[in-house]
């Protein structure tokens, strides 16, 4: 009841609209609904290694980069951060192997982008920065070649939509963007032609 009654009081002073001021508010304080995710470093461990203990190193990998932006430096959480990467990269490999190369791309890149600074942890992760790179190529040239099946096929949307799955975890791969220049220009130009009706 008093928040609803500071909260009418700074209407009031301030002279704004209860919109104006309602949207002023949630960009200014603390969403405090948040406040029960902000956690101890030691709570952060618990959690980390109960979703390692889980197999869920997705979730590990995500709160070890949750506690990372907070600020918390990567050596405290020792030998959690290693064992999350790796497992993140088991998972990688198995999705790899069963086809799935977009949900293999993305998790590569990921763990490409977050690898830890601490050469002490470093060591311990399977794959280093150059080989997390090469098995994004992978990803990238199978769907690649998956594309051009459809492409050769004379299925121009199917085969850009396969390619543009590339771009959600390497956009900077040059034959995928060039074979996407290269089917939408096919597809303009076969809309330009007159229909046969």
């Amino acid at each position: 009841m008093s928040r609803l009654l500071t909260l009418g009081l700074l209407i009031c002073l301030t002279g704004c609209t209860p919109a104006t001021f309602s949207a002023w508010f949630d960009s200014t304080f603390v969403d405090f609904r948040l406040l029960p995710l902000m956690t101890s470093p030691r709570q952060a461990q618990e959690n980390i290694a109960l979703a390692l203990d889980n197999k869920e190193y997705l979730h590990a990998f995500e709160l070890l980069l949750q506690e990372k932006r907070r600020g918390r430096p990567e050596k405290i959480f020792g030998a959690a951060l290693p064992r999350a990467f790796n497992g993140l990269i088991d998972q990688a490999e198995q999705q790899f192997l069963a086809q799935e190369y977009t949900t293999a791309g993305l998790l590569f890149q990921r763990l490409e982008q977050n690898l830890p600074l601490a050469p002490e942890l470093r060591k311990d992760i399977s794959l280093d920065r150059n080989r997390l790179r090469e098995r994004l190529n992978a990803c990238a040239d199978r769907l690649l070649e998956k594309g051009l099946r459809a492409y050769r096929t004379g299925n121009f949307k199917q085969a850009l939509a396969i390619w543009q799955e590339i771009n959600r975890f390497y956009p900077a791969h040059k034959a995928s963007q060039q074979a996407i220049r290269t089917t939408r220009t096919q597809l303009e130009n076969l809309s330009a032609l007159p229909s046969d009706t």
